[in-house]
């Protein structure tokens, strides 16, 4: 609340205030509605306040009207809205206000609101809707039908009617990025531009526009009056697919075998051609297996994804057929050697590349190949691996025997007459025992450690004592002399 002052017309005591007050009428006018506080104090401005009065303030007698809500700028022919508003000589609406209200205009041809009596509903204020048709400043005013000083107007600029526009398209509407589509628009009233560069056009003549992502052009029509209508196309612009990766698996393999194509893309539906497969429909990240050709050499793969307007992008994978490794034999020169020899390997194969195992190492084929010394059995694989890594293997065992030994080599007596014999024997193992003479006499085969007789000798000779195990590299040889000296008994 605020305080009002009354001023004195004349200075009072505080006493002659309160009985003035108490029989007399004061009249104040406060500009607001509401609640207000009313002091009175004394005129001499000594006496301070001489009393307060609450009180609450109504809207006065209805003076003018108030016209609104028509914009500062509207088009001819278009509907607007409009009010009127009952007010008192400060502003404040009247809502107690009942008078009729009538509505002129400026615009001959004007379309305005019926005769509107106010009721208690509406609250002092009074909404309804104007059409003016007549471009250029134009003037709506309601005047009360009784009281003609009780009237309001608002004046506005009215623009011709608005230009049209019967259509805007584009064709195609959807395009591949780096292809076009051309825009068309068909309107009247004034004239067209489009935006995104495009520039001025002529109603129904076709502009191209080659857009790089989705773009969504407006038409804007714009008439003497600076009025514009507007109308929007949109050329969506699909990108080609994108093909993240396309690989065959193993990229190497062996006729026959198996492999896996996957293809990683996105933007569009992806198919596989290749050896054997035509436009097969795959998944992006999906693997597809499929069987190798049977007949060696180098096979280009296909992966074409294309999206919903045709657009295609293409990767390519190469696989390479080998053939399967051969083996055609694998031998060794000696299958029973002795301890502490060796003997040779030959492989014959083909298709890849040979190992053996054991220490020998990579042979060539048909040419033999040494083992090594051994000294115990051992089985040798041969391992051929072709350039898939298919793999064909073939073993060979040699058998390993003890070197044979000489333990002593003796003749009993060493010393005969003409016509005596010795006894000869030999300790030996790890084989068979033989005994020759230099004579060439023959072969006689003999135990370990059991003797043997020469025979009557008529000169002296050289026995010598063989010992073989049968294995290449398994003879042993000690000899003994038997002297005939002396004259025979």
């Amino acid at each position: 609340m605020r305080p009002v002052l009354l001023p004195a017309t004349r200075v009072l005591s505080l006493g002659a205030l309160l009985l003035s007050i108490g029989c007399s009428k004061e009249a104040i006018a406060p500009a607001d509605v509401g609640p207000i506080s009313l002091s009175v104090v004394s005129g001499d401005g000594q006496s301070g306040v001489a009393g307060t009065q609450l009180a609450v303030a109504r809207p006065g007698a209805t003076t003018r009207l108030a016209v609104s809500g028509l914009p500062g700028a509207l088009t001819a022919g278009v509907s607007s809205p409009i009010s009127a508003t009952a007010q008192d000589a400060f502003g404040n609406t009247t809502i107690d206000y009942r008078g009729t209200v009538h509505f002129v205009s400026t615009d001959p041809l004007a379309v305005l609101p019926v005769n509107h009596t106010f009721v208690a509903a509406d609250m002092g204020s009074f909404n309804a809707t104007v059409i003016l048709k007549t471009a250029g400043i134009q003037t709506v005013t309601a005047t009360d039908v009784v009281t003609g000083s009780i009237t309001g107007s608002q004046t506005v600029n009215v623009a011709s009617v608005p230009p049209t526009i019967s259509s805007f398209t584009a064709a195609p509407t959807s395009i591949n990025n780096g292809t076009g589509a051309s825009l068309t628009a068909v309107f009247g009233g004034g004239a067209g531009t489009i935006d995104h560069g495009v520039g001025t056009v002529t109603s129904g003549n076709p502009v191209g526009v080659v857009p790089t992502t989705t773009t969504t052009y407006t038409l804007t029509v714009m008439n003497a009056a600076g009025v514009t209508t507007t109308a929007t196309a949109t050329v969506t612009v699909v990108p080609f697919p994108t093909i993240s990766s396309f690989a065959v698996e193993p990229r190497v393999v062996t006729t026959g075998g198996v492999i896996r194509l996957t293809g990683v893309f996105t933007g569009g539906v992806g198919i596989i051609n290749a050896f054997g497969l035509i436009n097969v429909p795959v998944f992006s990240g999906v693997p597809i297996l499929a069987i190798a050709p049977t007949t060696a050499g180098t096979y280009t793969c296909t992966l074409a994804v294309t999206n919903a307007e045709g657009g295609t992008t293409v990767a390519f994978a190469d696989l390479t057929v080998v053939p399967p490794p051969t083996i055609t034999a694998f031998s060794a020169a000696a299958n029973i050697i002795t301890a502490g020899t060796s003997t040779t390997l030959t492989a014959v194969f083909g298709g890849g590349a040979a190992t053996i195992d054991n220490g020998v190492g990579a042979p060539t084929s048909g040419t033999p190949i040494s083992t090594g010394i051994l000294r115990t059995a051992t089985t040798f694989t041969l391992t051929v691996t072709n350039d898939a890594g298919s793999t064909v293997t073939a073993t060979v065992t040699v058998t390993v025997v003890p070197a044979p030994t000489i333990v002593s080599f003796t003749a009993v007596p060493t010393t005969v007459l003409p016509g005596g014999a010795a006894t000869l024997t030999g300790v030996f193992s790890g084989g068979s025992g033989f005994i020759t003479d230099n004579f060439g006499s023959g072969v006689r085969a003999v135990n370990s450690g059991i003797g043997v007789s020469t025979g009557p000798l008529m000169a002296s000779t050289i026995y010598t004592l063989s010992v073989t195990n049968n294995a290449p590299g398994g003879i042993v040889v000690g000899s003994v002399t038997v002297l005939v000296s002396g004259t025979p008994p």
